[in-house]
């Protein structure tokens, strides 16, 4: 949970099984921008696609599962949700669509992440009111039944700070150009999921946060094929 502390990231080593894979991201960015010049159409069809694909897996990872015909007419024409599962995958949608058009408008902030929180239950009945009120932990379950605690993420009482200051670091290292972004995005995540700031909804939070973060250091690949 403390990647950006103390520049401990500077201090990691980087394999050449990272290094080769973060290098050819790197040239596909460069070849991407030419492919938005020369074929639209294919693009504008494969954004359709990308919306709904993502839409539908990262909802159905955390347990909620529309039938993708009904998450097609949630998408594409608006259809009013008929039950807590389709009103969560809306606010969803709504979200992934606002990052689509305005991430670059946005900063980082532990204000927009609690924004999205929101946005992800306006359809909803449930009134959340921000990051998590009680402890939490990742529960693995056994194959005889029995549940086991995998993971025992930060307090509840920590929580608000760790995330504002996790959102100013991130932002620093950036600015300040200290260390290659694709790995600071990473790194982002990975410190976001540990931390587990939510009741539930961290992974589709988490989710919104990767697709936001590479938009903003100009990987926008994310607007055509669900990541």
């Amino acid at each position: 949970m403390r990647s950006f502390e103390f520049d401990y990231y500077l201090d990691q080593p980087i394999s050449q099984k990272i290094l080769i894979p973060v290098r050819t991201l790197g040239e596909y960015k460069g070849r991407e921008v030419l492919f938005r010049e020369q074929f639209p159409e294919v693009l504008n069809t494969l954004q359709r696609a990308a919306i709904i694909q993502s839409t539908e897996s990262s909802n159905r990872i955390e347990g909620i599962i529309v039938p993708e015909k009904r998450i097609r007419s949630l998408i594409l024409q608006n259809t009013k949700p008929q039950n807590r599962p389709e009103e969560e995958v809306t606010g969803y949608k709504d979200i992934l669509n606002n990052i689509h058009t305005n991430a670059n408008k946005n900063k980082l902030s532990s204000q927009l992440i609690l924004k999205w929180y929101k946005q992800l239950y306006r359809y909803t009945s449930e009134k959340v009111k921000g990051f998590k009120q009680e402890n939490n932990a990742i529960l693995e379950v056994l194959p005889d039944g029995r549940t086991a605690v995998r993971f025992n993420p930060l307090s509840a009482k920590a929580t608000p700070k760790a995330i504002e200051k996790l959102c100013y670091e991130y932002n620093k290292s950036i600015s300040q150009n200290k260390v290659e972004p694709l790995l600071a995005v990473a790194s982002f995540v990975l410190d976001f999921e540990c931390i587990h700031p939510f009741k539930d909804g961290n992974g589709r939070i988490g989710r919104l946060l990767t697709l936001f973060l590479l938009y903003q250091i100009g990987y926008g690949v994310g607007r055509f094929i669900s990541i």
